[in-house]
């Protein structure tokens, strides 16, 4: 039980540091800067709708927690996207592998992800008109018993 606390604590204290660094970062911004009220929540059965319907490939779930939780387990299809690579390695703009689709859609480990709701704020300051937080993240696909991928180990 102590190890599994710690963990917690871990990526907690990952997400804040994360929120700082983007804070950071962003110094200077406009008083109307987006922040997190502006953020469009999705409920779980909207996000099984637009990433298994017709319009699934212009929709990407985006985990943000720490590799190795998303190693042990995501939802399917979802691409691993730490903070620091939602911008384009060059100017103030979002990451062209991210910017082709309609919706991105953010999760976290649960409702408190402070990651998730970092990346879903930077997301929407680098205009991305498509943006949505997957606020249950995780934490709410299991309880309703869908299935995850696991990251395939890499070989040598």
């Amino acid at each position: 039980m102590g190890m599994t606390m710690s963990r917690e604590m871990t990526c907690r204290v990952a997400g804040v540091i994360g929120i700082v660094c983007a804070v950071g970062t962003l110094g200077g911004c406009s008083a109307d800067a987006i922040t997190e009220k502006d953020h469009r929540p999705i409920a779980l059965a909207e996000v099984r709708s637009l990433t298994t319907g017709k319009n699934a490939d212009r929709t990407l779930l985006l985990d943000s927690r720490l590799a190795e939780r998303y190693d042990a387990g995501h939802i399917p299809g979802a691409r691993n996207v730490q903070l620091s690579e939602a911008r384009a390695r060059t100017g103030n703009i979002i990451n062209p592998a991210l910017a082709g689709y309609k919706t991105l859609i953010v999760y976290g480990e649960d409702p408190g992800s402070s990651a998730a709701r970092a990346l879903t704020t930077r997301l929407m300051q680098l205009e991305h008109d498509g943006v949505r937080i997957f606020e249950g993240g995780m934490m709410e696909w299991l309880r309703a018993g869908l299935s995850v991928e696991k990251a395939s180990p890499v070989t040598k």
